[in-house]
This record gives structure tokens, C-alpha cells and sequence, in this order.
């Protein structure tokens, strides 16, 4: 691609190294850039995953403490349903991340080259709704 520099393993391995995909079984130097990002974006959609159920568990109790104590309702669900709020915000990033790991694992199995990696923003500018449809 013109004007983009080549992605190289080298350049990539400080953020293996920080994001623990170094593993002893996985030697840096032999990933191809889309097995680079596809470990990323797994393990990025693994914490969202993590957080989502944190986030529902933290509504439960929230709505388990608001009845026991006795919280007025009126307080209790416009709070319950930020917390409910945030968590579709958090499915939704992970929704796009999944989205891009199935198209990376699709390159990976048809042998593309180094330069389909790194485009998740690309992608999603390419077909983002307009504000309507980001609303629905």
C-alpha cells in the first residue's frame, strides 16, 4: 500500500510482549502480522467480555441492595438503567471487534497478505451508518 510503511513482526513485538501473547509456545518472530492482530482482538474481546458480565452482576446487586434497603424506585432504576446502558455500549465495541476477527480469520485462512492487517477503523468508516442508523 502506498504511503504505508510495512508492518513488521519487530515492530509489533513490544505489544506482544506488553499484552502477554509471547507465550512460550508462540514464537513473535514467526506471526504474520493478521495472526498478530487476530491475538489481539481476541484477547480485546475477551476483556470486553469479562467486563459485560462484571457489569451485569454489578445491576443485580445494585437492584438486590436497592429492595433490601429500601431504596426509593424512583432513584434506583434511572441508576439501573445507566449501568444497563453502559453495558450495551460495551457489547456494541465488542460486537465491531468480533466483527473484524471474523474477517481476519477469513484473510488468515485465504493466505492474504501483510498489508489487510490493521484495519479495523478502515473497515467500519467504510460501511458506519449514518446517525440515524448508529441510533438504531
Amino acid at each position: 500500500m502506498p504511503g504505508h510503511a510495512a508492518l513488521s513482526v519487530d515492530r509489533l513485538r513490544p505489544f506482544l510482549l506488553l499484552s502477554g501473547l509471547a507465550a512460550a509456545h508462540m514464537n513473535a518472530s514467526t506471526l504474520s502480522p493478521l495472526q498478530t492482530e487476530w491475538a489481539t482482538l481476541q484477547q480485546d474481546h475477551e476483556r470486553h467480555e469479562r467486563c459485560a458480565v462484571g457489569i451485569k452482576v454489578a445491576a443485580v446487586a445494585l437492584t438486590a441492595g436497592a429492595a433490601l434497603f429500601g431504596f426509593p424506585f424512583e432513584l434506583a432504576a434511572p441508576l439501573i438503567a445507566i449501568v444497563w446502558v453502559i453495558e450495551a455500549m460495551l457489547r456494541t465495541v465488542q460486537a465491531r471487534l468480533g466483527q473484524r476477527l471474523l474477517k481476519v480469520e477469513a484473510l488468515i485462512a485465504d493466505g492474504a497478505s501483510e498489508y489487510a492487517a490493521c484495519q479495523l477503523h478502515t473497515e467500519w468508516q467504510a460501511t458506519r451508518p449514518g446517525a440515524v442508523g448508529l441510533l438504531m
